[in-house]
């Protein structure tokens, strides 16, 4: 994974602590927080270290495509089990 905002550019990969390489989406909070979303679950990145959420931590499926911050401090992950989409709300503490 490339994230390109100016040169030079980033590479993150599961041997880094990115939950997969193949990652469907990514998001940048209001925190300046990194999520990645991919077929293996969520990964936050934060100062540099990776943590991981997926069906263990809760998580209803493990293929995140998408995210949504709201204004109560609710993270929302865009869920694809079985090519159906499914939005599940995931408290974080912003």
């Amino acid at each position: 994974m490339f994230f390109w905002d100016s040169i030079p550019s980033k590479y993150y990969s599961n041997i880094v602590g990115l939950t997969s390489n193949a990652v469907r989406s990514l998001f940048l909070d209001s925190k300046n927080i990194l999520w990645f979303g991919t077929e293996n679950g969520v990964s936050k990145m934060e100062n540099g270290s990776f943590s991981t959420f997926n069906e263990i931590d809760g998580l209803d499926h493990n293929d995140s495509w998408d995210f949504h911050h709201d204004s109560n401090g609710n993270m929302w992950f865009m869920l694809y089990p079985f090519l159906i989409p499914k939005t599940q709300r995931f408290k974080m503490n912003f």
